[in-house]
């Protein structure tokens, strides 16, 4: 029986397929461009050609499969994110069922119960769709991505300054991507929860943008301000990124509803606490990316 992995070629998604293909356990990923793949994990796992949104896909890959891991990855340019990832929740609980997939992973957010909260209700609403028809469903509520910061370099490097809708003084959870996986592997490989559970994932300590400020700052030898900025400068620098009027309108508004409710979130016990800190991320990933920085054409980085 096999483990079937989404968005085996972002962050998060290759994350867990290195850490399965090291455990030696076989496993499938489903992947858009297969190319994108490393080349051992092209070389050792089942590769099913695909988009999430495509009917089918899901289904053929879980033929036979004991465990799913699911992310809805972001998608820029559609016309239509909340269809978009909807699509992709009523396909995969579809295949889930058909297939008789006995554990779901699924990466959920903080805020996810909230039918308020823009953007990040619709994964509430793939939670209860995928618990209808799984018996075993470990929902992964992340808080605010490390690499999201990534976005911010060309005002850094420019500027020397990075601008969200967060207070400067707000305490949120930071998490690093390779431990958002490390957390879903771990929990794919061991197989030992049982029923439907809800697990924050929230990084070692919560930190405020003005202290990540503080941070990219003595990492790359100069002043960094962080700037709080309103709803619509928001969707202004995601047009500029390139997104889609519909994606930055609906971004715009999760970030600001984020904001607004960064304290409701899971419980903060040892098993929702990861081990990379803010200090790490930024002088062994940030930092050198920032040092880098070229004038080349810049486009969103999709942290997923």
């Amino acid at each position: 029986m096999s483990i079937v992995v989404t968005t085996p070629t972002g962050h998060i998604g290759s994350r867990v397929a290195a850490r399965l293909l090291a455990s030696g356990r076989p496993f499938t990923v489903i992947a858009r461009d297969p190319s994108k793949l490393s080349a051992a994990v092209r070389a050792t796992a089942t590769v099913v050609t695909g988009a999430l949104d495509a009917p089918g896909v899901l289904e053929r890959a879980t033929v036979g499969a004991e465990s799913l891991f699911l992310l809805v990855p972001p998608n820029f340019v559609t016309q239509d994110p909340a269809g978009f990832a909807l699509t992709i929740g009523r396909l995969a609980a579809e295949a889930v069922r058909v297939n008789k997939v006995s554990r779901v992973v699924f990466l959920s957010s903080a805020g996810a119960q909230r039918s308020d909260l823009a953007g990040v209700s619709r994964l509430g609403q793939i939670e209860k769709m995928i618990e209808a028809v799984a018996p075993h469903v470990l929902s992964l509520r992340a808080g605010f991505f490390l690499e999201n910061l990534l976005n911010c370099v060309p005002t850094i490097a420019d500027h020397g300054a990075f601008y969200l809708p967060f207070p400067a003084d707000q305490p949120v959870t930071m998490v690093a991507t390779q431990d958002i996986g490390d957390v879903a592997a771990t929990a794919l490989l061991t197989a030992s929860w049982q029923g439907h559970v809800v697990q924050g994932v929230h990084g070692p300590s919560d930190r405020t943008f003005g202290e990540a400020a503080q941070v990219i700052g003595q990492a790359i030898g100069r002043e960094v301000r962080f700037v709080r900025v309103d709803r619509d400068a928001v969707r202004g620098a995601l047009l500029g990124a390139g997104a889609s009027a519909a994606v930055a309108d609906d971004l715009s508004a999760m970030y600001i509803g984020l904001a607004q409710h960064a304290a409701d979130r899971e419980p903060r016990t040892a098993a929702t606490t990861t081990p990379t800190t803010l200090e790490q991320f930024v002088a062994g990933v940030l930092a050198p990316v920032i040092a880098g920085v070229t004038a080349a054409p810049r486009r969103l980085e999709a942290a997923r």
